[in-house]
């Protein structure tokens, strides 16, 4: 997720309508716990991490709403190996 978020904000930092874009997490696109690169930093990290006030983010605001639907986000990697 942390690298799909990476590069979104390489794509986007300079596009002139970044402002009014709606960039939306989507739980899909987390780790998927298949190698030793695969474990992810907290949800709450993330957002953390990824808001909107940071300077890291380029001026991107992110909604992470969506990671927020699987009933308990910090064990969306246990949700994903009961799901495989």
């Amino acid at each position: 997720m942390q690298r799909a978020i990476q590069t979104c904000i390489h794509l986007f930092k300079d596009h002139p309508n970044k402002k009014t874009i709606r960039f939306v997490v989507l739980p899909i696109v987390r780790e998927v716990l298949e190698t030793s690169n695969d474990i992810a930093l907290d949800i709450d990290v993330i957002v953390q991490k990824y808001s909107k006030d940071q300077p890291l983010c380029e001026g991107i605001h992110f909604d992470f709403s969506m990671n927020m639907l699987i009933g308990q986000p910090k064990l969306w990697q246990i949700f994903t190996l009961a799901n495989l």
